[in-house]
């Protein structure tokens, strides 16, 4: 970088899960000090975010965030058409014409509008295709995608869940095996007196893989009324359905 006299630039997408242990803050510190071991190595960061509710100021080091000095670009939600182009440029790359047509696009678009999610779109497609090449048909009708929306709804939580440690999907799939008999909204330390010895943790550790859980939107996780630092823990996703992601 110092021969070439270039400047590198990092894109770091859904920065939200690298929140946990410190290492986006680690990450950042080690990218913008860069030039401090290596005199006239310069980086930029970019840095993208899909959770309104965090800022993110608040969760770094005071240290990291004035050499950050981030200018912030807001992006509002895809639109209906904007979600239409998205997957109609996908599905050009990926089926023949008239496989999907534009009435059964329509209906993938407002499915997808109504998860608020463009992964639930892609897989959409996906399995609606593929329900209808399991019935040997050129065509994807709504009988098709009606269907398949019931797996792709589901896509987000299945990527999370992917992306979690076993001893997380333990916890998360305890969480959830909990919500079953209970309020749907519990408080943190009534949870992990149900759960402590299955997960083996001490309370510091549950508590900080609960604010992991609400940052990629697994669960909400809000003040209790109560008095004390206790949260109240609600799934965004229904229980059955976790259990089963969290042990496939």
């Amino acid at each position: 970088m110092i021969e070439r006299n270039i400047v590198i630039v990092v894109c770091l997408d859904d920065v939200n899960y690298l929140l946990p242990d410190k290492v986006l803050n680690d990450t950042l510190s080690s990218l913008l000090r860069l030039h401090e071991e290596h005199l006239g190595a310069k980086a930029g960061v970019i840095i993208a975010l899909s959770n309104m509710d965090l800022y993110l100021t608040k969760e770094l080091d005071p240290c990291v965030v004035s050499v950050l000095q981030p200018d912030e670009i807001y992006f509002p939600p895809y639109s209906a058409d904007e979600i239409r182009t998205n997957l109609a440029y996908r599905t050009r790359q990926g089926l023949y014409p008239g496989v999907l047509s534009d009435e059964m696009m329509d209906l993938v678009v407002s499915y997808t509008m109504q998860s608020g999610d463009l992964r639930v779109g892609i897989e959409l497609i996906r399995s609606a295709v593929l329900n209808a090449e399991r019935e040997a048909r050129k065509e994807v009708i709504s009988e098709d995608i009606g269907s398949a929306y019931e797996i792709a709804r589901y896509a987000p939580l299945t990527a999370s869940i992917r992306a979690l440690t076993p001893q997380e999907r333990l916890l998360l799939g305890q969480i959830a095996e909990v919500s079953r008999g209970n309020s749907p909204y519990m408080t943190s330390g009534a949870v992990y007196g149900l759960v402590k010895d299955a997960i083996g943790v001490g309370y510091t550790v549950f508590f900080e893989r609960l604010k992991k859980f609400d940052e990629m939107r697994l669960i909400s996780l809000t003040q209790a009324k109560v008095r004390g630092n206790s949260r109240e823990i609600a799934l965004r996703y229904d229980a059955d359905r976790v259990m089963l992601e969290c042990r496939s």
